[in-house]
């Protein structure tokens, strides 16, 4: 199931994350895959790696700071954290 702007995420346990002068870099710890997240990418991984955080919290730090419209910003983290669900390096938990 594809995450919802309603769910909140988190990083999952076995992924550690640095911050790079390009955006971000995770890494699988578990099979040494590596990722490089942009800015924006990256600004969306800092706001959900906290405790984790909703999807929608991550779409309004990214419009506010990018001057976005919040329609195309809501495509682009839906698509990010589709695909980070689907390789591990996140669990959701879907609005109750």
């Amino acid at each position: 199931m594809a995450p919802g702007l309603g769910d909140t995420v988190r990083p999952g346990k076995n992924v550690a994350s640095r911050d790079t002068k390009d955006g971000a870099m995770l890494v699988d710890l578990d099979s040494g895959a590596c990722w490089q997240l942009n800015h924006v990418g990256a600004e969306v991984w800092r706001t959900i790696s906290g405790e984790g955080g909703s999807l929608a919290g991550a779409c309004e730090a990214v419009a506010a700071r990018y001057d976005v419209p919040r329609d195309a910003v809501e495509k682009d983290v839906l698509a990010l954290v589709g695909d980070l669900h689907s390789r591990g390096l996140i669990s959701v938990e879907p609005r109750g």
